[in-house]
């Protein structure tokens, strides 16, 4: 049995979200670590990424 079988097109779709959201959060983590605000990058990423699975 092939394991890329059994992953379908919703899956591909909620991993492509996932990277999408952590691709944009880290952006903006990164943007506000250059400008020495707060929160950085480790803590957008982790909010973006658990709002992206919420």
């Amino acid at each position: 049995m092939e394991l890329w079988g059994y992953i379908d097109q919703d899956t591909y779709i909620m991993f492509f979200r996932i990277f999408i959201a952590t691709i944009l959060c880290g952006i903006i983590g990164l943007e506000r670590e250059l400008k020495s605000h707060p929160a950085g990058f480790r803590t957008h990423l982790l909010v973006g990424i658990g709002s992206c699975l919420m």
